[in-house]
C-alpha cells in the first residue's frame, strides 16, 4: 500500500504521517492504493506532490502541532507554522478545501490516516 511504502524510511527518507497524507491528497491517491498498480502518470503526480509538501513545509518553518516539549521546533526554537497549511491532516469531520466533501480518519498500516473520501480514490 501506498501509505507504508512512503513511511517506510529505507524506500524513501524523510516523510512522516503529516506529509505522507498531505502529499497523498494533493496528488489524489488513496493510502491504500496498491503501490505497483500506480501509472506513470500518477507517480509522477505523488513525485511532484511529495515536493511540494516538503518545500511547503520547509518554507513555513515545520509542523508544530501542540505545545509540549515533544513538539517541533527549529534550531532556533521557534515554532513551525506549516499546521495552518494542513489540507487533510488532523482535519476529521471539515470540509475538504478542494471538493466539499467531509474529511475522515481511517487506519491505514497502524497509522492515523486522514482521507478526502471523494478526491482521493483505491
Amino acid at each position: 500500500m501506498l501509505k507504508p511504502l512512503l513511511l517506510d524510511q529505507h524506500f524513501l527518507a524523510g516523510l512522516g504521517n503529516i506529509y505522507v497524507d498531505e502529499s497523498l491528497w494533493l496528488a489524489q491517491l488513496h493510502p491504500r492504493r496498491i503501490s505497483s498498480g500506480l501509472s506513470k502518470t500518477e507517480a509522477q503526480k505523488l513525485h511532484y506532490a511529495i515536493r511540494a509538501v516538503l518545500r511547503k513545509g520547509i518554507k513555513n518553518l515545520g509542523t508544530t502541532l501542540g505545545k509540549g516539549q515533544t513538539n517541533f521546533f527549529s534550531v532556533g526554537k521557534r515554532r513551525g507554522h506549516n499546521r495552518e497549511q494542513l489540507m487533510v491532516f488532523r482535519r476529521t469531520g471539515q470540509k475538504c478545501l478542494r471538493c466539499g466533501a467531509i474529511i475522515k480518519r481511517i487506519i491505514v498500516g497502524q497509522r492515523s490516516t486522514h482521507i478526502c473520501p471523494k478526491c482521493q480514490w483505491v
